[in-house]
């Protein structure tokens, strides 16, 4: 991991993330650039694939602790 994005899988899950970040910050057209950028390196490492297309169709959102408090959107 000396960012010669050797391991592959690295590509796909970066991309995959970064989708999510941009998604939860409300910039949905940058998520769904990662989500494709994802799904064009075609690496399916642990369901890779999959997970990007899903995020492509519905956006991702944080999963809620069971008993946090909910804070106001501002």
């Amino acid at each position: 991991m000396a960012g010669d994005l050797d391991p592959k899988w690295t590509e796909v899950w970066a991309h995959i993330n970064l989708g999510k970040i941009f998604d939860i910050s409300g910039q949905r057209e940058r998520a769904v650039s990662e989500y494709n950028l994802a799904i064009r390196t075609k690496d399916d490492t642990q369901g890779a694939q999959e997970e990007a297309g899903k995020y492509l169709k519905t956006p991702y959102e944080r999963q809620r602790r069971v008993g946090a408090v909910a804070l106001p959107v501002v």
